[in-house]
């Protein structure tokens, strides 16, 4: 018996999937033995190719999503404990929906990139405002308690948003 890409090289293995016969240098380590390369392609699976259309709308919904969530974090004082990781999975949810129930790592980072964003829009002018009361006097060090809170809530929403994300 001969391979079936190089009929002159002899061989007695056969192809686990096609039953081909091939040779040592067309083996290809499958599940279940020896594959041809034919049979061994390693394509990736439909559910990590995303539609670079589908990709710019999960985008777009991380990004409202991350930022109106955010506004709504900054609310809600001790309660982040709970709030957090809700507004994790809605994130993350809201970029899977808009992805058609897609995976991959574009959109972990989407997620949490949309998080981060949010993060950014909500603390940034707060924390201008405590370093300009900081400088202003010793007192204005108490300003700096008003963003713990929101600080671990979302601390607590990237870690639930990319689990949801995430694809074991």
């Amino acid at each position: 018996m001969y391979c079936y890409r190089h009929p002159k090289t002899e061989t007695a293995v056969r192809c686990g999937k096609c039953d081909r016969p091939i040779c040592p240098r067309c083996m290809v380590p499958g599940p279940a033995g020896m594959r041809c390369p034919d049979c061994a392609s390693l394509r990736r699976t439909a559910l990590y190719r995303i539609h670079p259309a589908r990709l710019l709308l999960a985008a777009l919904a991380g990004l409202v999503t991350g930022v109106l969530g955010a506004y709504l974090m900054m609310l809600t004082g001790f309660f982040v404990f709970f709030v957090g990781p809700l507004y994790g999975g809605f994130v993350a949810e809201a970029v899977l929906r808009a992805a058609g129930r897609k995976r991959g790592r574009a959109l972990e980072v989407i997620g949490v990139g949309g998080i981060l964003v949010g993060a950014a829009v909500t603390l940034l002018p707060q924390l201008w405002m405590v370093t300009r009361a900081v400088s202003a006097g010793p007192a204005g060090g108490f300003a700096f308690a008003g963003l713990l809170w929101p600080l671990v809530g979302f601390g607590l929403a990237i870690p639930a948003c990319y689990a949801r994300l995430k694809y074991l």
